[in-house]
């Protein structure tokens, strides 16, 4: 019997290095470590996420989300940024405030407009072979006749989803108004957009992560209620 062909996987860890913290930290300090003025620094920027995603899509033939945010991400940013420093046009730190924002609420949307389709974006994200055993889990759903529950399950798991996203939203318009004081396109500015990035992480992703991790627990504590499934039998066997 000949061995299943396994198909190519994401990796996610490798995928916000590449499209969200080499291309920031290179937007940031790019210009100190490179060397270079503003314009090839944000192409050195925008190439990463936009690589990265090609490489992605010819691998996975599909399009990589992260990498589209990233590469517009970096695209807003480095704009701004060459419109200020080159005083093209007078940039404000209420742009750069409401962009911090609207990555993270773009995202938010995505995931409540999810719910539009057939399949909600948890269901698509974890419901699947790679991490739950799914046969096992809608044949128990059948056996109880809690299909119907399920579906509302998935789509309260969705609507708690995209909240953390809009905490994330409001966090980053706030802390971007707290930290960015300076002239936009300046070096002082610039580091920052640098300091911004270092509290993002403790002020923004925390809670975030919190969030996400009540929804992971009301998603398995929902099925192992409509199927009586232990966690250990939610979830797929690697060895099988």
């Amino acid at each position: 019997m000949q061995s299943e062909v396994k198909k190519p996987k994401e990796n996610p860890l490798l995928s916000i290095l590449l499209n969200v913290i080499l291309p920031s930290a290179i937007l940031n300090k790019g210009k100190d470590f490179l060397g270079l003025d503003t314009i090839p620094t944000v192409a050195i920027a925008l190439a990463i996420p936009l690589g990265y995603g090609l490489y992605e899509f010819i691998r996975l033939k599909k399009v990589d989300f992260i990498s589209v945010l990233g590469f517009i991400n970096v695209l807003l940013t480095g704009g701004m940024t060459i419109l200020a420093a080159k005083e093209l046009m007078p940039v404000t730190i209420e742009w750069y405030a409401w962009k911090e924002m609207g990555v993270p609420l773009l995202i938010g949307l995505a995931v409540l407009f999810s719910l539009k389709g057939r399949n909600p974006i948890v269901q698509k994200m974890l419901l699947n072979d790679e991490v739950m055993d799914v046969d096992k889990i809608h044949s128990a759903l059948e056996v109880n006749h809690n299909e119907s529950d399920f579906k509302n399950l998935m789509k309260n798991s969705t609507m708690m989803l995209s909240v953390s996203f809009f905490i994330s939203a409001a966090l980053n318009y706030i802390l971007a108004k707290i930290i960015l004081t300076e002239a936009p396109g300046s070096d002082a500015f610039n580091a920052q957009l640098g300091e911004m990035g270092i509290y993002s992480y403790p002020v923004i992703l925390l809670p975030s992560l919190l969030v996400m991790g009540f929804v992971l627990w009301y998603l398995f504590r929902g099925i192992h209620d409509l199927t009586g499934l232990k966690f250990q039998e939610i979830l797929k066997n690697k060895e099988e």
